[in-house]
């Protein structure tokens, strides 16, 4: 299985040398430092010192132009060919247990070869771990299964059996990739996932980082840029089975930057999503008592032009949750939010499920992006504490919410429930159950609305609409009202406004 493994790892190597072909030694060395550098530094209450406007220009591009010459299909082809191994060496190692006691350690120049079982194992930081594999013993990791530098661009862990603590620093790391793989397979027992800093647990720049944890009840833990996040690269995180808990504060659980995809995957259990809301270290641009979470299914892009007038299109960040009680929790930006043409989704399938947002929530965009939000069934309770959530969607952009089934609570203050702003395509559905509306009827309920008076704009429509299809529902006050159809009133002389909501009974949705 080991020699196996390592003879993968050298064809990896060498599809990484002609995906990083157009770039010379000191250009991968460069771009490395600068990627690994925290996305965004937490707030101390001190002032912090900004690059001057020229100087970030300048090296923003330098970096642009070094990621935009790696050759990513050649990368995504390694990473096909190395995982279908790995998941082979997986299930073999399920189905014929190894019960021996053993260690090997040996050195190589892309890092250290470990292989253990039987014993509580400590594996240290330094030197950089190319491969661990190790079949039994509850293990403390202070690395592994990540990329450790240019030199050392793959890190591959596998982890069979045990109640094992994954434990990092600053550093990437546990299923992190930075130009290059970072993989880690962790096959069962309560498991538990920590890092202090940035990048950890599904992470990919310029690479590839998968964690798939197989079973138990596990805790995530990171400060950001963790739990499934792709920037120019692909991360990823599934947990496939117990009830987990994930913590983290920004740019994380399901987030795709430029370029990138995120994804996380759970498949079941009662599962605890976390954008911390309470310790305020990333306030937002929308209100600073609050983090700018950019959680939990976000597609986040660089929004430029009033820098350089280059914007940097988001990419696509992924949420899906299988089965289970869940509770989702953050600040603004989070639960299916789109941010300068990115994507962003959040599908839970199953469960009594809780979501709590403040601004920019629950389904909502702006600036040329796309969201979707869909939950399956259960009686599901939507908390959003001041505003734009539940198929929202602001400057070109589109909000699509669905709720399948259930008796629904939505606690929310305004700009919701299938609104159109500023040339926007709100869109909320609710298709079944007996559901609950405590929202003021001003800008909410199928709703369009445009600040411009004038101009291009003002002639290019705003749609929003609102639709809860069957059950007896509880709305607030006229005009709205079970079984009623109704029309915004329009907020300026334009004709293209469009703004309606239908209550019915045994109405159905197809979609084309």
């Amino acid at each position: 299985m080991a020699a196996a493994l390592l003879f993968s790892l050298a064809d990896t190597l060498t599809w990484r040398e002609m995906a990083l072909r157009r770039l010379s030694e000191d250009q991968r060395a460069e771009l490395y430092a600068g990627l690994v550098e925290p996305i965004e530094r937490p707030t101390t209450g001190r002032a912090t010192e900004e690059m001057p406007f020229p100087q970030e220009v300048v090296q923003f591009s330098r970096q642009h132009e070094a990621l935009t010459a790696i050759d990513y299909p050649l990368l995504y082809a390694a990473t096909d060919d190395l995982t279908a191994l790995i998941e082979a060496v997986c299930a073999d190692l399920r189905e014929t247990p190894v019960t021996e006691t053993f260690a090997f350690n040996c050195s190589t120049r892309w890092g250290e070869v470990w292989l253990s079982g039987g014993t509580d194992d400590r594996y240290a930081a330094e030197p950089h771990p190319l491969l661990i594999l190790d079949t039994k013993g509850n293990d403390t990791y202070r690395a592994g299964g990540a990329s450790g530098g240019v030199g050392q661009p793959i890190g591959v862990l596998i982890d069979v059996a045990g109640d094992d603590r994954y434990r990092g620093t600053e550093d990437p790391a546990f299923g992190t990739g930075v130009l290059g793989w970072g993989l880690l397979y962790d096959l069962g027992g309560n498991d538990s996932y920590a890092t202090s800093g940035f990048y950890s647990q599904g992470m990919g720049m310029a690479g590839v980082g998968l964690l798939k944890d197989a079973g138990g009840d596990d805790r995530y833990r990171a400060l950001g840029g963790a739990q499934g996040v792709g920037y120019y690269g692909i991360g990823v995180l599934v947990d496939v089975a117990g009830s987990d808990t994930y913590d983290t504060y920004v740019y994380s659980q399901g987030c795709g930057m430029p370029r990138g995809v995120g994804l996380l995957l759970d498949l079941e259990g009662e599962d605890n999503y976390t954008a911390n809301d309470t310790e305020i270290l990333f306030p937002s641009a929308q209100t600073k008592e609050h983090n700018s979470s950019m959680c939990q299914g976000a597609g986040f892009g660089f929004r430029r032009d009033y820098l350089d007038a280059r914007p940097v299109p988001g990419g696509v960040g992924m949420l899906l949750d299988g089965a289970g009680d869940d509770r989702y929790y953050g600040g603004v930006f989070c639960q299916a939010v789109g941010y300068m043409y990115g994507i962003g989704i959040v599908d839970d399938r199953a469960g009594n499920d809780s979501y709590r947002g403040v601004w920019y929530a629950q389904s909502a965009t702006a600036h040329f992006a796309v969201s979707f939000l869909a939950d399956g069934g259960g009686n599901d309770t939507y908390t959003v504490t001041n505003c734009v959530s539940n198929g929202s969607a602001h400057d070109f952009s589109v909000s699509v919410f669905l709720e399948e089934d259930g008796n629904d609570l939505y606690d929310l203050r305004g700009s919701a429930l299938g609104q159109g702003l500023n040339n926007g395509l709100g869109l909320f559905v609710e298709l079944r159950g007996d559901d609950t509306y405590k929202c003021s009827y001003a800008n909410a309920y199928g709703q369009a609305v445009n600040f411009t008076p004038a101009g291009m704009r003002a002639e290019i429509p705003s749609l929003g609409v609102f639709l809860d299809l069957d059950g007896a529902d509880t709305y607030p006050g006229p005009p709205l009202g079970d079984a009623l159809l109704w029309t915004q009133p329009v907020k300026t002389l334009l004709p293209v406004l469009r703004g309606v909501g239908l209550d019915t009974r045994g109405g159905k949705m197809r979609w084309e």
